[in-house]
């Protein structure tokens, strides 16, 4: 219980979300990020430190001075156990979606963390490591329909496609802060991007994560799939991938598109460089691939150094038909 609600304490101080079951699916990556976090040991977890260290004493004191025989004790212990379990258990699944009143898409793990605590909510959130049956919403006569309808439309429209060159460039971090409200500006900090708007098509989309969880919304894209349908799962490539996956990048492929994935950071983290070739990406580059980078700015690759490597990548491709994948990294740290 100590070692959850530390983790937690750190983990809510960095990204500002405690520590849940399916971190540990990530503890590598966890760990890389709280080296960016400069964390310190704060008085209250030396603190809460000294209590333990006291309340286990006291308990061994407890045990050795009383005059109950071994098997007292033991049945002691065993009842103490099951109260203990039986009321974390309880404590696990209050408030949760069987209470009368209980809105699912209102619930939110960061405030049952503060209500009821690091452990209450890292066991009452146990049930996500479990795999989860597929929906049932669409039958397989209703997904043949479908299929059907789309390959009639493609084929009605294949003489009339055409096959640009695709860069998608997901930049770290970045929207449109003029679209806030109650804050005044001097001038447009973002002259480019007003100007490119005016000139090509575009929309606004709603990011489904804040503050860490990248690989939600880079899954999202790909692939299509609402993390609505995901059963709160938030790490899609470690959790929900485990081989070859329909995406934009297989549809493309088919069309005889090369393509290819870059993304300052390292393959392992996150699960991506399992999960870009389960995605159908034909090559990778991750920041061990790149050369040449300029000094970094918190531990993350310049943007300039990423639309090099685009540049490069683009030049290199001998195919016809190119598909290019970038994840920037510059602002991403800090939180």
């Amino acid at each position: 219980f100590n070692i959850i609600s530390i983790i937690s304490f750190y983990k809510i101080n960095v990204v500002g979300k405690p520590f849940l079951p399916e971190d540990i699916l990530l503890i590598g990556d966890a760990l890389e990020i709280a080296s960016y976090g400069n964390l310190k040991i704060e008085k209250i977890i030396i603190l809460q430190l000294i209590i333990t260290i006291i309340l286990l004493i006291v308990q061994w004191l407890i045990i050795q001075l009383s005059k109950y025989k071994e098997n007292t004790r033991k049945i002691a212990r065993g009842i103490m156990a099951v109260i203990a379990v039986a009321l974390l258990c309880w404590a696990c699944c209050f408030n949760w979606t069987d209470r009368v009143g209980f809105d699912e898409n209102s619930y939110r793990v960061e405030d049952n963390y503060y209500i009821y605590g690091a452990t209450v909510e890292f066991y009452r959130n146990m049930h996500k490591l479990v795999q989860k049956p597929q929906l049932d919403i669409y039958s397989e006569d209703k997904l043949k329909q479908i299929e059907n309808e789309m390959n009639n439309l493609s084929e009605s429209n294949e003489e009339n496609r055409e096959n640009p060159n695709i860069i998608v460039i997901m930049a770290e971090s970045f929207t449109d802060i003029t679209q806030e409200e109650g804050i005044a500006f001097s001038k447009d900090p973002l002259p480019t991007y007003r100007s490119l708007i005016q000139e090509y098509a575009h929309g606004n989309i709603v990011s489904s994560i804040y503050g860490g969880e990248t690989s939600m919304s880079e899954f999202e894209f790909l692939t299509g799939s609402s993390t609505n349908f995901m059963y709160g799962e938030k790490y899609p490539y470690a959790q929900t991938i485990k081989g070859n996956t329909e995406s934009i990048v297989r549809v493309l492929k088919e069309q005889g598109y090369y393509t290819t994935s870059i993304h300052a950071n390292g393959g392992q983290f996150y699960n991506r460089d399992k999960a870009y070739e389960y995605l159908g990406f034909d090559k990778a580059i991750f920041i061990d691939d790149m050369e040449d980078l300029e000094e970094h700015y918190e531990d993350c690759v310049q943007d300039i150094d990423t639309a090099e490597e685009v540049v490069k990548q683009y030049e290199n491709m001998t195919s016809d038909k190119k598909f290019i994948f970038a994840i920037t990294m510059e602002s991403h740290m800090p939180y």
